[in-house]
């Protein structure tokens, strides 16, 4: 979807953690988007959104205590991998069931939609650090108007 070119854009732009940064990054940010459509087929839609997609997926170190985006893990033994699927448009929570594959590092969606499921599977493991395993998941967060699941698993190594 269009507002996630916005949200990734202020993810690039926006510290993650003003003490590591200074303050830095951390003002008030607003970004606007205009789309310009072809005057050939101006009712077309900007995107597909009829499978589910991974949106994001963002490294997280654990250091003191306090999980930290990275962008590589070198010595860190423990983190998190925040994951952001983007779903079709249209879909409620009651629609959707989530699989975790700790072994393999893998997510299922499954979409329930009106003649059967559609089922998604997600690779996470060129995500995480080498040799790391994937130990849990906190509960995933649906968010209906962006159309997105959220949800953070731990890993160590």
């Amino acid at each position: 979807a269009l507002e996630q070119v916005l949200e990734d854009l202020l993810d690039a732009c926006v510290s993650p953690d003003l003490r590591e940064t200074g303050g830095l990054g951390g003002d008030n940010m607003t970004a606007v988007l205009v789309v310009l459509r072809s005057l050939e087929a101006p009712d077309a839609p900007c995107e597909s959104d009829s499978r589910p997609s991974l949106a994001k997926v963002q490294l997280l170190a654990e250091r003191s205590g306090q999980r930290h985006r990275v962008a590589k893990v070198s010595q860190d033994t423990k983190g998190g991998l925040q994951v952001r699927l983007r779903v079709p448009g249209g879909t409620s929570l009651n629609d959707l069931n989530l699989f975790v594959s700790e072994e393999k590092a893998q997510l299922q969606l499954v979409v329930r939609e009106g003649a059967g499921d559609q089922a998604s599977l997600f690779e996470l493991k060129e995500h995480l650090p080498q040799a790391a395993r994937l130990q849990s998941i906190t509960p995933a967060r649906f968010v209906a108007s962006s159309g997105h699941l959220r949800l953070e698993l731990s890993w160590t190594a």
